[in-house]
């Protein structure tokens, strides 16, 4: 009887979880821990905002440190900060998942980011980047 209950409830758990990847596709199921607790945010990568490259202490890797004030769909601004090996161009449009913590310096964090089209801008963000549409 135990035994058949904990069966039951083991393929209720696996037909949830199937259930749910089948209706939300667009889930990243290895990076979902970077998106929880995050706001979604935009920003314009200018010349001035990265730093020079930091080579990565043990390798011949080096990071880009990037400190920029991202805005959300209703315009609130917050700095942010956040690091990555590749160099980004000025004028590239991201958008940057936001976590509630701060760095050092009080900006806060970013638990990831993608670069994405003019279009994908909220046009209340496009505004306060001084965006020109068309």
């Amino acid at each position: 009887m135990k035994k058949s209950l904990a069966s039951g409830i083991a393929i209720l758990f696996v037909a949830f979880v199937l259930i749910y990847v089948i209706v939300t596709p667009d889930m990243d199921l290895f990076n979902m821990n970077k998106s929880w607790g995050t706001k979604k945010m935009y920003v314009r990568v200018t010349a001035d905002s990265q730093q020079p490259p930091e080579m990565v202490r043990g390798t011949k890797d080096s990071r880009y440190h990037y400190y920029l004030v991202a805005y959300d769909v209703t315009g609130n601004a917050r700095p942010i900060s956040f690091s990555t090996s590749k160099s980004l161009k000025p004028d590239s449009l991201l958008l940057v998942l936001v976590k509630g913590s701060k760095d050092k310096n009080g900006n806060h964090t970013v638990g990831r980011y993608d670069v994405i089209e003019l279009d994908k801008v909220p046009a209340r963000v496009r505004e306060k980047l001084e965006l020109r549409t068309g």
